[in-house]
């Protein structure tokens, strides 16, 4: 059956990105023009109203001032007002009817005035006197007005033209919000739809895709570095499994090969069933066996599985059995071991085979890339709560461009002569595997010409 890929659920598509941003910039305009509106009006309405009552106040206090000069008090106020003030003064207070004010003796007692109701307290603090001759002899209150019942047609038509204004200004912002929210909006939703159209190829198979990043966002920068080191990181994924693939098929063919040539040999009597024959079976058997127990342990710790049975042991006494085990190899080739380990107990809890296995690694990896009276060092150290243990060679090292992949599975450096040595290339892979399923890490330095440094970092109390 073919694999088809899945196509997106039309419940996943909403609106663009283009009509989001424009929205989200043109509720935040509204928003601040509705606001910046009803400030311009309330402010205006409050100027107003404070002029329409200085102005009321100036037109009644002159009246008063002279009527109590006249008469030297307030009787007959009301009907001087009403029959005796002089026409303009009378048309004046006729005119300032609808405001509310009102005039009290010193004592606060109401004498006249359009306000009918109690007075309220807080016109205590808005009272203002009356004197004659530098004596208070009455006081005057009067509310803030209401606007749009004090003011005159003028006063009306200003504030209608300056709301006029307003709205005009509010229209034309909200307008340029659009547009300049829509400009913002497509110049966001060039990159992410750039990406989108890439991750649909990459989900397609066109590995390795990569796409520009845009220089004006930070941001989408990011993210655009983030997918091209992804896509990256996928195609040389894919890549790697199909050498792994071919190499493995490679690797078991040569053995099965062997043995399959062996006993069909043996089956039509063409050989005899020697010692050399069984020999060779046996090495042919035994490699294939190294390569599945490699494959399986790396299985094992790609799944989390992998079991380890740690104790409490002095790493010096295991760096010297690996020492001892390699010197005749090491004697056969005039190569110097050299053990560099303190003088005082290094203890780790750690799984003391699976760390052998590491060290056997990097010390069979060693004597194979090193020459006649080179020099490898084994050594050990503390290092803020690390056992910290290095094999370096005096080999050949390392070119630049081969380090970043050395710990790859199936990664080989010199790929026919490690082959004809019967080198898997998961020896590295496991060192990675087993020291980071002790809660460690490893690094490499090389040099080409003067060899090699592997150091690896282990956790002295067993944490991960």
């Amino acid at each position: 059956m073919r694999a088809t890929t899945p196509t997106p659920s039309p419940r996943t598509q909403g609106l663009s990105i283009l009509w989001w941003l424009a929205l989200a910039f043109a509720g935040v305009a509204l928003a601040g023009i509705l606001i910046t509106v009803f400030l311009v009006r309330r402010n205006v309405n409050q100027v107003l109203d404070t002029w329409q009552s200085q102005r009321t106040m100036e037109t009644l206090m002159g009246p008063l001032v002279t009527y109590y000069q006249q008469h030297g008090s307030w009787e007959g106020l009301e009907t001087w007002l009403q029959q005796g003030a002089p026409g303009a003064e009378r048309r004046q207070l006729q005119a300032l009817a609808r405001t509310p004010w009102v005039l009290t003796d010193p004592q606060g007692r109401p004498i006249l005035g359009t306000w009918r109701k109690p007075l309220p307290r807080q016109w205590v603090r808005e009272r203002i006197p009356i004197e004659v001759d530098g004596q208070v002899v009455g006081w005057f209150w009067s509310p803030p007005t209401r606007l749009e019942r004090a003011i005159g047609a003028a006063e009306r038509l200003f504030m209608e033209q300056v709301q006029q204004a307003a709205w005009r200004s509010a229209a034309l912002a909200l307008l340029l919000a659009l547009l300049g929210g829509f400009l913002m909006a497509y110049a966001f939703a060039r990159p992410v739809r750039r990406l989108t159209q890439a991750l649909t190829r990459v989900a397609r198979g066109h590995l390795g895709l990569q796409v520009e990043p845009p220089d004006w966002s930070a941001e989408l920068s990011q993210l655009t570095e983030a997918f091209n080191h992804m896509s990256a990181a996928l195609a040389r994924a894919e890549y790697l499994r199909k050498q792994m693939t071919a190499d493995l098929a490679h690797d078991l063919r040569t053995p099965i090969s062997v043995i399959m040539g062996y006993a069909e040999a043996l089956k039509e009597g063409l050989i005899e069933p020697d010692e050399e024959v069984f020999e060779t079976l046996y090495r042919e058997t035994h490699y294939l066996q190294r390569l599945v127990d490699d494959l399986r342990l790396l299985s094992l710790h790609d799944a989390g599985r992998l079991t380890l049975n740690r104790q409490r042991v002095d790493v010096r006494d295991l760096l010297r059995q690996v020492v001892q085990g390699f010197e005749p190899q090491a004697r056969a080739r005039a190569i110097t071991l050299r053990l560099e380990v303190p003088s005082e107990p290094l203890p780790a809890f750690l799984d003391p085979d699976r760390i052998r296995r590491v060290l056997d690694n990097l010390m069979s990896n060693a004597l194979r890339h090193t020459p006649e009276k080179g020099r490898i060092t084994l050594k050990a150290q503390r290092d803020d709560g690390f056992v910290v243990l290095e094999v370096a060679d005096t080999g050949e090292g390392i070119p630049p461009e081969h380090l970043p992949y050395v710990f790859e599975r199936f990664y080989r450096v010199d790929k026919a002569r490690t082959r004809d040595g019967r080198s898997s290339g998961l020896g590295l892979a496991i060192v990675k595997a087993l020291v980071e399923a002790h809660g460690g890490r490893v690094a490499v330095e090389s040099q080409v010409g003067r060899g090699t440094r592997f150091r690896l970092w282990l956790p002295q109390d067993g944490r991960d």
